[in-house]
């Protein structure tokens, strides 16, 4: 376990008396790739005066905005390494945690008997790591989605991740564009509910990829342009898709509307059945009409309308 020393001696600021800062290879310009040490990478403590047999010496790497998200370790130096630089791994696993964040990476020298010494800080920025899984849950926003996507995509169903290693620019892909799109700056749009990989090709031809997984949309699916209530009922089960309660039929339309929903889907003008009856008759709803409330009215079963599916997962 580290001790509370570094905690405790730990700057923001380099200082004239401190010792030496560490370094860490595959740092370049203030900045560590991630990509470019798949296996971890390593610290390196230079040779400080009064180094002994037996000084305690400990390193930190840690967030410089959360110190709670830290790296570290620690070695008794032995006879064979004093006056020469010591060397400590670190682990792919703790370079990702601190992915896309500014840190600092210190160390503090304990002999047997006195006070610690304190480095002076080595402060560089982790970049993002392209090919780390992302899962995307939405569950808790009641997301209903169609074939074709609202004019306007809520924060929450889409995220950014850029290419930064390579050479610019970069050709961006998706596996699957039925779960999710990517655009030319690397923004991803959830599409449904799924699997996918996202691609990046940089100007010389390499290739990284990350997979991505989306769950949580209520994906709404045509299913006929006509049936009656029952008919309705018996073509959503052979589908697999449960008929769509009336409460998201209008959340649906919120969430679309303007413009005229059905048309925008590619759908004709006339109303859908739900699945919820109004007393003895079920409810249908005119996704092309311009009131939430408006929109829903009831009918015999035998009618003939449209037909949505629901998804959930």
């Amino acid at each position: 376990m580290l001790s509370e020393v570094f905690f405790m001696t730990s700057q923001k600021s380099n200082s004239t008396d401190a010792l030496d800062a560490p370094t860490i290879d595959g740092v370049q310009g203030g900045e560590l790739d991630p990509a470019d040490v798949p296996d971890g990478t390593r610290i390196r403590i230079p040779p400080y005066d009064g180094m002994a047999v037996r000084d305690r010496v400990e390193f930190l790497l840690r967030d410089r905005a959360d110190e709670e998200l830290s790296y570290g370790d620690y070695t008794f130096v032995p006879a064979r390494d004093v006056g020469h630089e010591l060397i400590f791994d670190i682990p792919f696993s703790a370079i990702e945690a601190l992915a896309d964040r500014e840190v600092e990476a210190g160390y503090t020298a304990t002999p047997e008997v006195g006070l610690p010494w304190r480095s002076n800080l080595l402060v560089f920025r982790i970049g993002s790591v392209f090919e780390a899984e992302v899962t995307l849950d939405i569950s808790a926003y009641q997301y209903v989605l169609a074939p074709v996507p609202p004019t306007s995509i809520p924060d929450f169903a889409r995220f950014e991740r850029e290419a930064t290693w390579g050479t610019a620019p970069y050709t961006y892909d998706s596996s699957n564009e039925r779960v999710a799109t990517v655009d030319a700056s690397g923004i991803v749009t959830c599409m449904g509910n799924g699997a996918c990989e996202i691609s990046a090709r940089d100007r010389l031809g390499q290739t990284r990829k990350y997979p991505l997984n989306v769950k949580g949309v209520l994906q709404i699916e045509f299913v006929s342009r006509s049936a009656d209530w029952d008919g309705m009922k018996a073509a959503c089960e052979v589908m697999g898709l449960e008929p769509v309660p009336l409460d998201l039929m209008k959340r649906f339309w919120r969430q679309y509307y303007p413009p005229a929903v059905a048309t925008a889907q590619g759908w004709l003008s006339y109303p859908f059945w739900t699945a919820d009856l109004n007393g003895l008759t079920p409810w249908a709803y005119d996704l092309n009409g311009t009131s939430e409330q408006g929109n829903a009215n009831s009918y015999d079963r035998s009618e003939h309308f449209q037909v949505l599916g629901l998804r959930r997962e």
